[in-house]
């Protein structure tokens, strides 16, 4: 079965249902330049294979489906065809430009989010912004609406990272959540795997968003 619905509507949903206390103070800066394309910059060398594996405790060699908001920008491998993978690890960075300009349509299309709208308002509140700014941020700025964005949800952000864990009955599988943004650039890890909900499966997937976003920082273009 697919273990992973719409990958980064999943990143919002979890950080959405994530609890604790926010951190960090997010206003806005504001400039002209605008995110470029991916160019010769590919998702899914940012992790090695091995990486990928040790991430989901198992082998994942088996290529995902193509994100549906972020396909340029992300990577998934599995540990079987998509539809019957039960470990996976799914993983991406792009220019936090990227991310916030493309905000305010993840948050509508998430599914189980009851009223979108008022929490895009809520986070540009906290952010100091508007809407029609969104696509005019520079990487600094951008980062600091997704700090805004964890104030507004009361994530916990620990050394700028936020994570979770958690299990899905129906589906029966297990996964852990990690993302970041600073240096310009946001970056997203999911495990899912048998033990992705404990201690050691989160610390697999905080450690492996640190690679990824690493290597973001080196090469995506600007």
């Amino acid at each position: 079965m697919r273990l992973i619905l719409g990958g980064i509507a999943l990143v919002l949903l979890g950080t959405l249902t994530a609890c604790g206390a926010g951190d960090g103070d997010a206003k806005a800066r504001i400039t002209k330049s605008a995110p470029r394309t991916p160019e010769r910059f590919v998702a899914c060398d940012l992790l090695t294979q091995k990486q990928r594996d040790a991430a989901a405790d198992a082998a994942v060699d088996y290529p995902g489906r193509a994100d549906f908001y972020f396909p340029e920008w992300m990577c998934e491998f599995g540990d079987a065809p998509a539809q019957t993978a039960t470990s996976s690890v799914l993983y991406g960075a792009m220019r936090a430009q990227v991310w916030a300009e493309k905000l305010p349509y993840v948050i509508d299309t998430t599914p189980a989010k009851e009223k979108p709208r008022k929490l895009l308002a809520a986070v540009l509140a906290a952010a100091d912004m508007s809407e029609d700014e969104l696509g005019l941020l520079d990487g600094d700025a951008a980062c600091d609406l997704w700090i805004a964005m964890q104030v507004t949800i009361n994530a916990k952000l620990v050394h700028g990272v936020s994570s979770w864990s958690g299990s899905d009955d129906k589906y029966d599988y297990h996964y852990a959540r990690a993302t970041t943004c600073s240096d310009g650039v946001f970056a997203d890890v999911m495990v899912v795997a048998s033990d992705a909900d404990s201690r050691a499966g989160r610390a697999r997937a905080e450690k492996t968003l640190a690679t990824v976003h690493a290597k973001g920082v080196k090469a995506l273009p600007r």
